[in-house]
Protein backbone atom coordinates (compact mmCIF):
# COMPACT_ATOMS: atom_id res chain seq x y z
CA UNK A 1 0.00 0.00 0.00
CA UNK A 2 1.34 3.42 -0.95
CA UNK A 3 0.39 6.76 0.55
CA UNK A 4 0.43 10.03 -1.35
CA UNK A 5 0.00 13.64 -0.33
CA UNK A 6 -2.11 15.38 -2.95
CA UNK A 7 -4.33 18.42 -3.12
CA UNK A 8 -7.86 17.13 -2.45
CA UNK A 9 -9.21 19.19 -5.35
CA UNK A 10 -6.96 17.21 -7.72
CA UNK A 11 -7.78 13.65 -6.60
CA UNK A 12 -10.29 12.78 -9.32
CA UNK A 13 -8.09 14.18 -12.06
CA UNK A 14 -4.90 12.48 -10.85
CA UNK A 15 -6.21 9.14 -9.65
CA UNK A 16 -9.01 8.96 -12.27
CA UNK A 17 -10.68 5.53 -11.99
CA UNK A 18 -8.32 4.17 -9.33
CA UNK A 19 -9.78 3.22 -6.00
CA UNK A 20 -8.45 5.32 -3.11
CA UNK A 21 -9.13 6.15 0.51
CA UNK A 22 -8.52 9.51 2.14
CA UNK A 23 -6.81 8.72 5.44
CA UNK A 24 -6.16 12.30 6.59
CA UNK A 25 -6.92 15.84 5.50
CA UNK A 26 -4.79 18.85 6.41
CA UNK A 27 -3.74 22.22 5.06
CA UNK A 28 -0.52 22.38 3.07
CA UNK A 29 0.94 24.72 5.67
CA UNK A 30 1.14 21.71 8.02
CA UNK A 31 3.96 20.17 5.99
CA UNK A 32 5.94 23.36 5.24
CA UNK A 33 9.42 22.95 6.72
CA UNK A 34 9.28 19.14 6.81
CA UNK A 35 11.98 17.10 5.11
CA UNK A 36 11.27 14.47 2.48
CA UNK A 37 13.13 11.56 0.96
CA UNK A 38 14.72 12.72 -2.31
CA UNK A 39 13.53 11.23 -5.59
CA UNK A 40 17.13 10.42 -6.49
CA UNK A 41 19.93 9.80 -3.95
CA UNK A 42 22.82 10.97 -6.11
CA UNK A 43 23.30 14.25 -4.24
CA UNK A 44 21.54 13.66 -0.94
CA UNK A 45 24.33 11.31 0.17
CA UNK A 46 27.04 13.90 -0.53
CA UNK A 47 27.97 15.23 2.92
CA UNK A 48 29.93 18.15 1.40
CA UNK A 49 27.02 19.44 -0.68
CA UNK A 50 26.42 23.14 -0.01
CA UNK A 51 23.08 23.79 1.77
CA UNK A 52 22.44 20.02 1.89
CA UNK A 53 20.17 20.32 4.93
CA UNK A 54 17.81 22.62 3.04
CA UNK A 55 17.80 20.65 -0.20
CA UNK A 56 14.98 18.21 0.51
CA UNK A 57 12.63 20.30 2.55
CA UNK A 58 9.11 21.51 1.82
CA UNK A 59 8.76 25.23 1.13
CA UNK A 60 5.68 27.36 0.54
CA UNK A 61 5.44 28.96 -2.90
CA UNK A 62 2.75 31.19 -4.39
CA UNK A 63 2.98 29.54 -7.82
CA UNK A 64 1.79 26.15 -6.50
CA UNK A 65 -1.96 25.94 -7.12
CA UNK A 66 -4.69 23.36 -7.60
CA UNK A 67 -5.32 24.44 -11.20
CA UNK A 68 -3.13 21.62 -12.55
CA UNK A 69 -0.76 18.94 -11.31
CA UNK A 70 -0.86 17.50 -7.78
CA UNK A 71 -0.70 20.65 -5.66
CA UNK A 72 2.95 19.86 -4.87
CA UNK A 73 5.88 20.94 -7.05
CA UNK A 74 9.41 19.50 -7.00
CA UNK A 75 12.00 21.93 -8.27
CA UNK A 76 15.68 21.33 -8.86
CA UNK A 77 17.34 24.73 -9.36
CA UNK A 78 20.83 23.26 -9.52
CA UNK A 79 19.86 21.48 -12.74
CA UNK A 80 17.99 24.28 -14.51
CA UNK A 81 18.96 26.61 -17.29
CA UNK A 82 22.25 28.47 -16.70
Amino acid sequence: MENYILAKDRLNEILKDQKYEIIEEFKGSKIVGKKYKPLFNDYSKNEKLKNRDNGWRIYEAPFVTVEEGTGIVHIAPAFGEK
